[in-house]
């Protein structure tokens, strides 16, 4: 019985998340890209300055 309700829990709970909530998983997977997209356009710009700022300090040393 207990293998039938794990299988049973596992079949509700996909049909709960997509039929029942489309519009926020939409909106979070959106508001994800643009994060993430934003994340990859700003991380090297500021490597790159963190880099030029340490490496004269490096070359002096």
């Amino acid at each position: 019985m207990s293998v039938n309700n794990v299988c049973d829990f596992t079949e509700e709970r996909p049909e709960d998340f997509y039929s029942a909530k489309p519009l926020r998983r939409y909106i979070a997977n959106v508001l994800m890209y643009l994060f993430f997209g934003i994340n990859t356009t700003l991380i090297p710009h500021y490597y790159d300055a963190c880099m030029r700022r340490l490496k004269p300090q490096q070359i002096k040393k």
